[in-house]
């Protein structure tokens, strides 16, 4: 369905401008009404709005409790800080809308007159309604949920969703005639995709109306956690075209965007088809995980704060609060040690081969492990099968203990770094639960071998360095959302990860 002729136009640096004479102001915490003049929204990243107000009024309004003697103009020029405002509405009007603005907080007042200071301020939503006829609750509708994407999607596609949570949803590159929706045969490309964001994903679907600015879209709110995911940075649609079957009501609700701490790289690859495939094949694990109260949206919140930070030891503290917040999704009451329950969930409750997360993750210590076996067990003939084993069980300890120690430090003692005690712990720990479980008479040789050689495993350089267990972390963070939400989609390649399916990245680090 093509979008409408909005009839809004961007200026030279592709703002939308609304220049407005006069408006109003609704507060919903003494229900009074004021006149304000000479509004200006300017739409972009923020909803930014400046108008002018009655000093008295303006008083009212705000949470101002300081009254001075003299309020002389001296006094006022001084004021320029962020200013906080009730609960507030501003209304006005401009071409053949009705302009709301929803959440406005103060950013700033400069007084050009002691009676009318200008109020500078931002907004969270602005809504538009053609010739101020609103669209009322229940109304069948057409809608189009706008994503301003960064994440460059060059070839136009139009593709219908096959979950059926996701039933006679499509997601459009470009506002284009599209034969998949309709036959419709306007050419209004130009026109109205000219009025909307660059580098857009459009959500077409329809349903029946709720006010967006007031009530939470299930679906929309869980495609937007999804779509953090799926971008590694805070996303939420900007932009929503709302239209009656009938075409004779037409309302606009622009969103602000996030634009802090945007630094995520996705890890999936930029073709049509991903996105598509990624929300089919999570969408409905998404809800089944949210109706179990597995908090899958806080795991999903968590990575993608620590994906954003730039300080390191953050980072780390960030990557243990995910692993802490995925341990009370299983065990929201028991008592056992954190090395267990760690154990249990990427072992038992995920399927994951631990050893092998160690192998693909820990690359260094494998590096160091993989030495120790060939100048150290080479000559055990009749051990193959012992010696791989014993280290493979020895990694698998090791693996949950360098989480669980890191984890301890942050989360108890509010430290990052290990000093050469905790990297002793880590050895001890490891080594004694692997002679616990393979304590037989062929396994002593190796077990003796691993323990003659600790300081080589303990000294070693990976094992402290916290960029390297970032690393590590990201990956088994991202390992832990994909198997959860059970995603198939194309994978980016990295250090540690081949250009791949995730579904076969997955298996591959599976039981």
């Amino acid at each position: 369905m093509i979008i409408p002729n909005l009839n809004l136009t961007r200026n030279e640096i592709k703002h939308l401008i609304f220049n407005c004479d006069s408006g109003k102001i609704f507060s919903k915490e003494n229900y009074n009404v004021y006149e304000i003049k000479n509004i200006k929204i300017d739409i972009c990243n923020d909803i930014n709005v400046t108008f002018e107000i009655d000093n008295d009024d303006y008083h009212d309004l705000t949470i101002y409790n300081d009254t001075p003697g003299k309020r002389d103009k001296e006094f006022y020029e001084k004021l320029s800080s962020p200013t906080e405002f009730k609960s507030i509405i501003l209304e006005c009007d401009f071409k053949e809308y009705h302009v709301k603005l929803i959440n406005f907080f103060g950013t700033g007042i400069f007084y050009g007159t002691i009676n009318s200071p200008e109020v500078s301020g931002k907004c969270e939503y602005c809504k538009l309604i053609k010739n101020n006829c609103g669209i009322t609750n229940n109304e069948k509708i057409r809608i189009w949920d706008v994503y301003h994407e960064d994440y460059k999607i060059s070839n136009f596609f139009c593709e219908k969703f096959k979950n059926d949570y996701l039933k006679d949803k499509y997601l459009i590159s470009k506002n284009r005639n599209c034969e998949c929706i309709d036959n419709d045969t306007d050419n209004a490309l130009d026109k109205s995709f000219e009025e909307i964001y660059p580098n857009n994903l459009f959500l077409y679907h329809e349903s029946k109306y709720i006010d967006y600015s007031e009530n939470n879209d299930k679906l929309i709110e869980n495609i937007d956690v999804l779509l953090s995911f799926f971008t590694s940075n805070i996303k939420h649609r900007r932009m929503s075209i709302i239209e009656t079957i009938n075409k004779d009501k037409l309302e606009i609700l622009f969103k602000s965007k996030n634009t802090h701490k945007l630094n995520g790289f996705t890890i999936f690859t930029p073709h049509p088809n991903t996105f598509i495939n990624f929300l089919d094949s999570s969408y409905e694990k998404y809800i089944n995980l949210n109706e179990s109260n597995f908090n899958i949206e806080l795991l999903i919140q968590y990575y993608i704060w620590f994906k954003n930070e730039i300080y390191i030891d953050i980072k780390h503290l960030l990557g243990s609060i995910f692993i802490e917040t995925l341990i009370k999704q299983y065990y929201p009451d028991e008592s056992k040690k954190f090395a267990y329950k760690l154990n249990n969930i990427l072992n038992q409750k995920l399927n994951l081969n631990i050893y092998k997360l160690f192998d693909k993750f820990e690359i260094g210590l494998l590096n160091e492990l993989e030495e120790l076996k060939s100048s150290e067990m080479n000559e055990l003939d009749d051990y193959e099968r012992n010696i791989s084993i014993v280290l493979n069980q020895f990694k698998e300890f090791l693996f949950i203990e360098i989480i669980t120690k890191y984890r301890n430090k942050n989360v108890h003692n509010g430290e990052i770094l290990l000093n050469d005690n905790d990297l002793e712990d880590i050895f001890e720990n490891s080594f004694k639960k692997t002679n616990k479980r393979l304590n037989c008479e062929k396994n002593k040789i190796i077990l003796e071998i691993l323990y003659e050689n600790k300081n080589q495993i303990i000294n070693s350089e990976y094992l402290k360095d916290l960029n390297t267990q970032d690393i590590v972390l990201e990956n088994l963070m991202e390992v832990i959302l994909l198997k959860l939400l059970d995603i198939n989609c194309g994978l980016l390649s990295n250090k540690l990860r081949p250009n791949i399916d995730s579904k076969e990245y997955i298996k591959s680090l599976s039981k």
